[in-house]
């Protein structure tokens, strides 16, 4: 079983990304990162292609940045094979247009993932636009999996 929460804060200000990024990639909180129409390389590389990205569109009002976290019940069910199977679902399924990244926490007891996106469409630069209950939706397609 898992639940997946969204974290609360409205993320709209201009070091929403920064901080976001910075605090679920946090040395010694995390054991792997996972990313999605990124290039992968430094944090501050990251953080920037968002923002280049938002800048590009002239999407820089509003939610800037999506966080949430996924909890999981069972430690041993979650193995490499598992992860790379959830976030493909997740990167593919979901968030295919959107800049992701992923951060495994295996810092305390409740094993968890740190999720962020940003709501532009690298494609299109329009914003998402799906209600909350977009959330419940992926609670059900998680809960399939574990």
């Amino acid at each position: 079983m898992a639940l997946v929460k969204l974290a609360d804060g409205t993320y709209d200000d201009d070091h929403a990304v920064n901080d976001v990024i910075n605090y679920i990639t946090r040395p010694a909180h995390y054991s792997e990162i996972f990313c999605n129409n990124l290039v992968p390389g430094s944090i501050e590389d990251m953080i920037q292609q968002i923002y280049n990205c938002q800048y590009a569109y002239g999407k820089t009002s509003g939610k800037r940045i999506y966080h949430f976290i996924i909890a999981f019940d069972d430690r041993e069910l979650f193995d490499i094979d598992f992860t790379e199977h959830l976030f493909a679902l997740l990167f593919n399924k979901y968030f295919s247009e959107y800049q992701c990244i992923a951060a495994i926490h295996r810092n305390t007891d409740n094993l968890h993932i740190h999720f962020a996106f940003s709501p532009v469409s690298i494609y299109t630069g329009l914003k998402f636009s799906r209600h909350y209950s977009f959330f419940n939706e992926l609670q059900a397609e998680i809960n399939t999996i574990v």
